[in-house]
């Protein structure tokens, strides 16, 4: 009989814990999907030509570079601002640990650039010194070829 206690005790934490677990995660995408619903709502296409569409490489990468973040994010980023932090605003390694090293690698991937041993990466970077800090790269490897 008390093992059977033991047990169900075993089960009503792992249960408790999981929920718990789930609560906090459903809270905290709720919080990034407030932030991001309450402003205007952005295409792609849009996003990168209003904020970035001072170059058309510009605003292409920032389209681009936004549709990759949205696999790595579980709310619709129509509502992200440039000057959102990957961090701060938008959680990415709250609702999966691996996520900021998936899109990174993603980029890396895509633009066949390399973030190895870049110091920004450090810190809370925004979209836009993202944008920066690809399109430095690219135009580096650009250069390389020539």
């Amino acid at each position: 009989m008390k093992e059977v206690v033991a047990w169900l005790v075993i089960l009503l934490v792992v249960v408790s814990g999981s929920a718990y677990a789930l609560y906090v995660h459903g809270r905290k995408k709720e919080k990034v999907a407030q932030l991001l619903n309450a402003r205007v709502q952005l295409a792609h296409q849009e996003f990168g030509r209003i904020h970035f569409g001072d170059s058309r490489l510009r605003a292409q990468l920032a389209s681009d570079v936004r549709e990759m973040l949205s696999q790595h994010v579980p709310v619709p980023l129509d509502g992200l601002s440039p000057h959102d932090k990957f961090q701060e605003q938008l959680l990415i390694d709250t609702f999966d640990s691996m996520a900021s090293i998936e899109f990174i690698r993603d980029l890396e991937t895509k633009y066949g650039i390399s973030f190895r041993n870049e110091p920004s990466l450090g810190h809370d970077l925004t979209f836009s010194e993202l944008i920066d800090l690809i399109e430095k790269r690219v135009a580096e490897l650009q250069s390389k070829d020539k």
